[in-house]
């Protein structure tokens, strides 16, 4: 077996995260990646963390993470050796990532168009701060900015305070995967139709499209004219959230109908639980009962916690450490982490793939180069100038780059829904198939309909219900944000899903 990715060459030309992110997730399936990186090397280099060795910019965590599986070259894109450079590398690959502000790249002499005539099937993936074009196109953007102007800041924190940022490079990191997906879609219709695209990412783009909260957001938005935000006045519901344990925090879901009674038969109610209404809890019971959940907690590790509760039909998860995470006997396993030596930075472990093919093999890892490890490598496997053939295929450069896939969907939820959204909205015929003996509660927004009562309180304190008009009429299936904001571009239909 090969790797699902194997004989596709890929040009990177792009720094710090989300370029290199995106073509790691190419080369993790067996891509063939050329970093090229600039006089004195990718900036990402000089991020921690350091390995035993402060500032040595060949043991940069972050680098040495998104840049296993990659061949590296020195260039200077803007000089006129460098652009001759790519112009050749750019003439023999598939893919050409780079993240240069925009016009940068057409002013030194290897903008799309040039590199379009002599490469008619290439695919050039362009990630930018706020796109190509654009009254913002040339402002630049740090991590917090994007995601202050991208939206997720707005619903982070409490709503008398600073808005929050989220840990790490989120928005970048998800710009990387976007980028990874729309770069493979084009690439089915160029191996198709022998006629290549220019991808234009924006990073504050991805963020107001992103599933986490955003695209919901916008659609509550649309249909109450209200905008969710970082809500007042809330108190945190019994049964539900995080909680301190002996050793650390979980999160547990045990609030609605069905599964609050199984929390209270838990922690030892059950005499409780066979006489609430666990939809109307009185306030001074909240109280007594979260007192007694507390002190079950207080007497059990997070590991003892979360088995327990599974144990009990509940959703429950716990709070990792990094060092929970690297010795979790799950990922062991399932062989999830690469242990790679480094000529400077020695042996370490490291993230492996995210998922696992059936009919591709592992890639072998290896390490993140050296600067300018293959430089002489490369340019030794230049040819010059060619041009590659026009391909017909099935699929024609003006179709929807997905059409002629069919998908059929029996997912619920979040993750599969969000993926199918993708799939259809570039142009594959997805079915999505549920259940016709019940509606699915979380999917369609069912769990729990509030009543009159209810949405007056949660309108007052900013937090529209995601229903047009925050009404949830007479068939609320239908008509929440959280459905609909994924379901577009699909078909449905309904059938016993649950026997032959």
């Amino acid at each position: 077996m090969t790797g699902a990715l194997s004989g596709l060459r890929v040009l990177e030309i792009a720094r710090n995260v989300s370029g290199p992110y995106a073509s790691r997730l190419l080369a993790e399936q067996g891509a063939d990646i050329i970093k090229v990186e600039p006089p004195g090397g990718d900036p990402s280099r000089a991020y921690g963390p350091f390995p035993e060795d402060g500032g040595n910019p060949e043991k940069s965590g972050l680098f040495l993470h998104l840049n296993r599986n990659k061949r590296s070259i020195v260039l200077d894109p803007s000089s006129a050796d460098g652009a001759g450079t790519i112009r050749a590398l750019a003439s023999e690959v598939d893919i050409l990532i780079e993240d240069y502000a925009p016009g940068e790249a057409a002013r030194w002499g290897w903008g799309y168009e040039t590199l379009a005539n002599r490469n008619p099937r290439l695919v050039m993936t362009s990630i930018t701060s706020f796109g190509q074009t654009g009254p913002y196109k040339d402002y630049r953007g740090s991590e917090i900015t994007l995601q202050a102007i991208g939206g997720p800041l707005h619903a982070n924190g409490f709503h008398e305070r600073e808005p929050l940022k989220l840990g790490g490079q989120y928005a970048h990191f998800h710009t990387g995967i976007t980028a990874a997906l729309a770069t493979l879609i084009a690439s089915r219709r160029a191996e198709s139709s022998g006629q290549g695209d220019w991808i234009d990412i924006s990073v504050y783009e991805c963020q107001a499209g992103c599933r986490d909260r955003r695209s919901i957001q916008l659609t509550i938005a649309a249909y109450t004219g209200m905008a969710g935000g970082r809500l007042r006045n809330t108190t945190r519901g019994f049964g539900v959230g995080v909680r301190k344990c002996a050793d650390g925090y979980v999160n547990i879901m045990g609030a609605g109908a069905k599964r609050l009674p199984r929390l209270l038969q838990m922690i030892g109610e059950s005499e409780v639980a066979k006489t609430i209404d666990p939809n109307n809890l009185p306030d001074s019971q909240k109280i007594q009962l979260e007192e007694r959940y507390q002190l079950w907690l207080d007497k059990r590790g997070k590991k003892e916690v979360v088995e327990t509760a599974q144990s009990y039909g509940l959703l429950a998860g716990a709070f990792n450490s990094i060092a929970d995470v690297v010795d979790d006997p799950h990922y062991d396993q399932r062989k999830a982490w690469d242990e790679v030596t480094h000529p400077v930075a020695g042996k370490l472990k490291y993230p492996g793939r995210p998922f696992v093919m059936s009919a591709s093999a592992r890639r072998r890892p290896t390490a993140a180069p050296l600067l300018d490890e293959h430089g002489q490598e490369i340019r030794n496997e230049t040819t010059g100038p060619t041009t590659t053939p026009a391909k017909t295929g099935r699929i024609s450069h003006k179709d929807l780059p997905l059409s002629g896939l069919r998908v059929a969907e029996i997912t619920v939820v979040w993750a599969g829904p969000h993926v199918t959204q993708l799939l259809g909205e570039w142009g594959a015929d997805v079915i999505r198939v549920e259940p016709s003996n019940k509606i699915q509660p979380f999917t369609r927004g069912m769990e729990r309909v509030p009543n009159q009562k209810q949405i007056k309180e949660l309108v007052g304190n900013g937090a529209p219900i995601g229903f047009p008009n925050n009404d949830p009429g007479s068939d609320p299936w239908n008509r929440t944000a959280a459905f609909n904001s994924h379901a577009r571009n699909k078909r449905s239909m309904a059938c016993d899903i649950m026997h032959p």
